[in-house]
């Protein structure tokens, strides 16, 4: 019961701690709901800012085409905006007829830069736009992602509660089972304690009719001798023995001696008898009137009275049935506390009595191998969960992966640009030395605006060269930023999963544990069984020995009173 109790009171704390962990993750996921709903507040802020925008677009467009104002002036080489004249400028919709379109340089928009040139660039608004539909793409997908975590881990949680519920039923059928086991053990023992004390009363019985018995042998041993002494008092043994003996007067005397001491002590033994057999009786009849039973009680108020009283006079038929009656009045209290007497069934079996119908709910109840198997079903559950989550991980895990080999291919590919245009460039300088060659050798009839158309081509392929080199080690940037943050996220979830390991394998420690403190419960219990039906055995053999033996003796002695009672009826035929 203590072991119960210990395992009992570990899972409650087990239990507890889980829902302490299930309400810190429903907090976590509600102050991440929290965030989600400010983003998006932010979201619907921006976006009616925008509408905001194109409601002043809309108001300023008749405005701007019928003054004609001056154009709008250069950017500047920091701004790096082009020029756009009103007339050519469209309309701004942003989801309706334009199609959105980055800005050439990514800049961020300063808001000097707004509150100089408002919204009539194009760009501006391309810009802002943009970087909207960016924020709002980067927050669904993280949302879905984190979504998507909880979902995991609230499974996880919802199965190790299950888990841990399973498990408190199992306790608490376990421990309903000890308790009737315990309950039929007092039952048990109650019954045992009824049957020693109808025992206990019946040997008392026993005592008593076996001391009259006793009495009664005394008296007539005691008639008898009485009865042989006055035979030899009348000289029937004498005669006998002159017959035999025809010279007999040389013991005349001595046996005259002999039988004067053969009467007296006959006579004391007679008197010692009935002195017995009167207090004997006189003890059961106060017995039978007091309600007092046993050898524990006190008979030296009986000696006192009955000295003085009884003495005197002889002991009669009377008296001698009165004894009788005793001796019978004790054998019938001796079977009918004998009959009180329950059959007692064994410690470690079931009872063989019929179970009394269940109500409907205690029918709804489990039973302990139900309730084991719904155990180990919640088990299997929670380990599902474990592995759904170590899935999403290695899920996780292999987009990490992909997104460094894609930005392993980015950067071979700028790799490849970068030697592509070391090559031009090489192939401009070889070209460079070799004109400068011929025009040392000279060649100078050469025209000059060919060069010139020459060099700019050369710096239009720059221009281009270059630019597609802007462009991939932005994507270079974003790729490894993406990879980076990637990387930390795969990083808690493998520190995440490594503790979840940890707790499975501590679990499964626990569970195998446990298995092994029952099963040897079970061979300790299965030793205790095996032992005390080896003692019933025994016992029963023993009893069984005993019967058998006072059957045997009962036999006997049946056998034997016969010839007493001829012997005794031919030794009175030869007193009279």
């Amino acid at each position: 019961m203590a072991a119960l109790a210990e395992e009992l009171a570990q899972v409650r704390a087990e239990n507890a701690a889980l829902q302490e962990q299930l309400v810190r993750q429903e907090e976590d996921l509600s102050r991440a709901r929290g965030i989600l709903g400010g983003l998006r507040g932010d979201r619907d802020r921006l976006r009616k800012k925008i509408r905001e925008v194109e409601g002043k677009l809309q108001q300023d467009t008749p405005h701007c085409a019928t003054s004609a104002p001056a154009p709008c002036p250069v950017g500047t080489p920091a701004s790096n905006m082009a020029v756009v004249p009103q007339d050519d400028m469209p309309v701004c919709k942003v989801a309706e007829r334009v199609v959105l379109r980055k800005m050439d340089n990514n800049r961020q928009i300063t808001g000097s830069q707004l509150a100089t040139y408002g919204v009539c660039n194009t760009v501006l608004a391309e810009s802002l736009v943009s970087e909207l539909q960016e924020a709002d793409l980067q927050e669904l997908s993280r949302s879905e992602a984190v979504r998507r975590q909880y979902e995991i881990e609230t499974e996880r949680l919802t199965s190790r509660l299950e888990h841990a519920r399973a498990q408190n039923a199992v306790l608490a059928l376990t421990l309903d089972e000890s308790k009737t086991q315990c309950d039929r053990l007092s039952l048990l023992v109650g019954k045992y304690e009824s049957n020693a004390t109808a025992l206990r009363l019946a040997l008392t019985y026993s005592d008593r009719a076996i001391e009259a018995y006793d009495v009664l042998v005394a008296l007539l041993e005691s008639e008898l001798g009485l009865l042989l002494a006055n035979c030899r008092a009348a000289g029937i043994g004498n005669q006998i023995n002159m017959r035999d003996n025809d010279s007999g007067t040389d013991g005349d005397n001595d046996c005259a001696g002999e039988v004067a001491a053969l009467l007296r002590r006959a006579g004391e033994n007679r008197q010692a008898a009935e002195t017995v057999a009167r207090h004997l009786l006189s003890r059961l009849d106060n017995a039978s009137t007091t309600g007092g039973m046993g050898p524990w009680d006190d008979y030296s108020h009986t000696t006192s009275t009955s000295s003085s009283s009884d003495c005197c006079s002889e002991w009669g038929q009377g008296e001698e049935r009165r004894l009788r009656d005793h001796i019978g009045k004790l054998k019938t209290d001796r079977s009918s506390v004998r009959a009180t007497v329950v059959e007692l069934e064994s410690c470690h079996a079931e009872p063989l009595s019929t179970r009394q119908p269940m109500s409907l709910a205690e029918a709804r109840k489990l039973d302990l191998e139900t309730a084991v198997l719904m155990q180990e079903l919640m088990a299997m559950r929670e380990d599902k969960a474990e592995l759904r989550a170590r899935v999403y991980l290695l899920e996780k895990e292999r987009s990490a992966l992909e997104l460094k080999l894609s930005s392993q291919e980015a950067h071979q590919a700028a790799q490849e640009a970068t030697v592509q245009h070391l090559q031009v460039q090489l192939q401009d300088v070889e070209r460079r030395l070799q004109a400068q060659h011929q025009q040392d050798l000279g060649c100078e009839g050469e025209d000059g605006e060919s060069e010139l158309a020459d060099a700019l081509r050369r710096e239009a392929r720059l221009k281009e060269r270059l630019q597609e080199l802007v462009t991939t080690l932005e994507k270079v940037g974003k790729n490894s930023e993406l990879r980076h943050q990637q990387s930390a996220d795969l990083v808690n979830d493998l520190k995440r999963a490594n503790s979840a390991l940890v707790q499975t394998l501590e679990r499964s420690k626990k569970k195998y544990q446990s298995r092994l403190k029952k099963l040897e419960q079970q061979m300790l219990g299965m030793v205790e069984r095996h032992s005390a039906q080896v003692r019933t055995l025994k016992q029963k053999i023993n009893t069984l020995e005993e019967e058998l033996a006072t059957s045997k003796s009962n036999s006997f002695h049946s056998h034997q009173q016969p010839g007493n009672q001829s012997h005794s009826s031919g030794a009175s035929e030869t007193s009279l």
